[in-house]
């Protein structure tokens, strides 16, 4: 069970079904485990297959579904491996292309952006050579691993199983092996080359090395990360602490106005800070359950790891914390101590963490500060502006729907930028400051709360127009119209607040708020998390446990009807206090979000891995020059080999697999653009993927017809 684990953390994820199921044919090993666990442990050593005959014909029937399974299993993973070599030799020959027509440019006119284009589709290339040989490497030790298991196993049955068929398995174990090993590398060697002599002079070799090696190495958790993580973790809980006894002693009692022009401004930047820890949290389940949101949001090698994140939210969290108590220190009347750290006016005090989160968003540097990530989300949230109305994806749709969660702190900021501009210029004192900002929070916090809805409602109409050929576009116009009715509740909230007619307006939001939220509701459960499609509710395939999913529909149910409240200036039904309200319900709206994405991106890496979709289709600079003779030869090649008699059978069985244990492929073949061979691997592969599911039924049925007469021969 240890190695299944470690197979499972080890494994490509989109490419699970694909490697040689080590599982089922461990299982397909255990009558002859335990029949050898009951030799050692009994005292009599004679076999107990000389005496009955019946369990001779079980085993040895065993063992023929064993030898056919492993067959159809070493045929599954080298005709899927064939396919993503055929892949890319096709995709190797189109980059050729591409980079003479590249160097034929570059002698005219040099372009920067190209080249930087150029190689970035060289890394991306190189990373799937890497996958490629890893799900190759992987396999073989699986392969190594369950013969060794076979062969100890069956030590009791040397006189009675034939090892014929045994050793031709191996045979074509050895050849399928061997034959895709070799391509592989030679493309390899060949792509190393060209890069080297691309990109790089012979002075900087090491350099390209070092840059290749980046890019395939996985991110581990440095004893730095967690020494600094935990330092600051035990930091701020010594802070907390302090802040409690600080409450007991009855500091913030006196401190009333606090609560009116203060809070809201730590309550912006704990949300922000807040978030960081749930993308954490989300970051720490994907990986935990195999999900491979690096491919799913177009990461590169340049991405944070878990220990990454939470440094960096801990950073922020102790700036908070600090900041805080030296608020409330000053504002207390703790004699001399408040004078000595009054050297820098309390008004400017709350700034500071806004300060640092700013100034680490805007920090000038690639290197410094997650560079690369804060270039990612810019270029995301500029996508989302100016792309809306042409271009949509799936990290778009994604990302404006976070944006809507964060309407509370986005006015928060608001506020906090009105009240130190109004209180260091207008000369008025912070509670009058307060009120005014007040105020005016309740508009930005209209348009804070409408734009993410208007842009979401903009890209289901693309949406719509991108999928209106694939006849789906019905599922992006009921989408808009989920987004339009919650648009509807910002409106009349807002009118509610802001006119004299507000019951009347108050009526309305209360109809198109339970219209949205079951709307919203349904729509999450239905659409975005794929579920309701069994009879327990959820679907087919599931990545976390059942109790999960039950939980996130429940709790989902209770969180959307916050969520109302939160995009719902304006309003406040339950007569609680202003500013505690929207620290509640801004809460809850950070936790659901939370969970959203959980299912959400587990809902979208499942399409991708129906798919064996590991990787993103290279974009090259410049258009393809298609050669039409070279193509119109090639073509009639692989038409030649479709109709040799090896190659005909796509999806039937072979009949004399035994026989013709080595296949010859052409290299001419993978340059080929026809996808006909491509079809016939991608069928074949589907083929022995039923085969090894037919076997693995058959043997669960006669173990179970074997178990069955073994306690009825016991009664008797």
């Amino acid at each position: 069970m240890k190695y299944y684990l470690h197979l499972l953390r080890h494994m490509l994820p989109e490419w699970r079904e694909a490697y040689i199921n080590y599982k089922n044919l461990k299982n397909l090993l255990l009558p002859f485990k335990k029949h050898l666990s009951n030799q050692q442990t009994s005292k009599n050593e004679t076999l107990f297959l000389e005496f009955i005959p019946s369990e001779k014909h079980y085993f040895l029937e065993i063992n023929d579904i064993f030898i056919e399974a492993l067959k159809a299993e070493i045929l599954k993973f080298a005709k899927f491996a064939e396919l993503q070599i055929f892949q890319s030799y096709h995709q190797w020959s189109n980059l050729l292309s591409n980079m003479e027509t590249h160097e034929k440019m570059k002698k005219i006119h040099k372009n920067n952006e190209k080249q930087q284009i150029m190689m970035d589709v060289f890394h991306q290339f190189y990373s799937k050579l890497h996958y490629l040989k890893k799900f190759m490497d992987l396999n073989s030790q699986i392969l190594g691993r369950i013969l060794k298991k076979y062969h100890f196993n069956t030590s009791l049955f040397q006189d009675q199983i034939n090892y014929r068929l045994l050793d031709k398995v191996k045979l074509l174990k050895s050849i399928k092996f061997i034959d895709l090993s070799m391509k592989l590398s030679k493309l390899i060697d060949e792509f190393i080359k060209i890069y080297m002599r691309s990109f790089y002079t012979k002075k900087n070799k090491k350099t390209a090395n070092k840059v290749l090696q980046t890019i395939t190495q996985e991110k581990q958790i440095s004893h730095k990360e967690v020494y600094f993580f935990c330092f600051l973790a035990g930091f701020s809980f010594v802070l907390c602490m302090f802040i409690l006894f600080l409450a007991i002693d009855g500091h913030f009692e006196e401190q009333t106005s606090f609560f009116n022009h203060v809070f809201p401004i730590y309550r912006g930047a704990s949300f922000i800070v807040l978030y960081i820890f749930l993308l954490a949290w989300n970051v720490y389940g994907w990986n935990r359950f195999n999900i491979n949101y690096r491919r799913i949001f177009k990461f590169n090698h340049h991405y944070s790891t878990l220990g990454q994140i939470l440094k960096r939210g801990m950073f922020f969290w102790v700036v908070l914390l600090l900041t805080f108590i030296w608020y409330v220190l000053i504002e207390s009347d703790l004699g001399s101590f408040s004078q000595y750290i009054d050297f820098l006016q309390k008004k400017y005090i709350a700034l500071i963490i806004w300060f640092v989160l700013i100034g680490y968003m805007l920090f000038p540097s690639k290197k410094y500060c997650n560079g690369q990530g804060r270039l990612y989300v810019f270029r995301l949230l500029q996508r989302i502006v100016c792309l809306s109305f042409f271009h949509v994806d799936f990290i778009m749709n994604w990302a404006t729907d976070q944006i809507v969660s964060f309407v509370t702190p986005l006015k928060d900021l608001e506020y906090t930028f009105c009240y130190f501009i109004e209180y260091s210029f207008s000369g008025k004192n912070s509670l009058v400051t307060a009120d005014v900002c007040s105020e005016k929070t309740i508009y930005i916090g209209f348009v804070a709360s409408s734009l993410p809805l208007f842009f979401r409602m903009v890209q289901c109409l693309r949406m719509t127009s991108q999928n209106w050929s694939q006849k789906e576009y019905y599922y992006d116009i009921l989408n808009f119209f989920k987004y339009f009715s919650s648009l509807l509740v910002a409106i009349f909230s807002f009118m509610s607040g802001t006119t004299s007619q507000s019951t009347i307006f108050f009526q309305i939001w209360i109809f198109f708020a339970v219209i949205s939220t079951l709307y919203s509701y349904s729509w999450d459960i239905k659409m975005d998390w794929g579920l309701l499609k069994t009879k327990n509710l959820l679907r087919e395939k599931l990545l976390y446990d059942t109790k999960y999913y039950y939980f996130a529909i429940i709790i989902n149910f209770i969180f959307r009807c916050s969520w109302v409240m939160t995009i719902s200036n304006g309003v406040n039904p339950f007569g609680m206090q202003k500013e505690v309200f929207n620290f509640v319900f801004g809460f809850i709206e950070m936790f659901r979000r939370a969970i959203w994405n959980f299912m959400r991106v587990e809902k979208e890496y499942i399409f991708n891995t129906d798919l064996y979709k590991l990787y993103e289709d290279m974009r090259l600079p410049y258009p393809l020059e298609i050669d039409v003779k070279k193509q119109n030869r090639l073509s009639q090649l692989v038409e030649n080999i479709k109709n040799e008699p090896d190659c005909s059978t796509f999806a039937t069985k072979r009949k004399n697999e035994e026989e013709s244990l080595k296949e010859t492929i052409d290299e001419t073949y993978y340059l080929s653009s026809n996808g006909v061979e491509e079809e016939s691997l991608r069928i074949e592969f589907e083929v022995m993927q039923e085969r090894t599911m037919d076997l693995s039924l058959r043997s669960s049925l006669l173990v179970r017809k074997h178990s069955s007469q073994m306690k009825e021969s016991k009664k008797i």
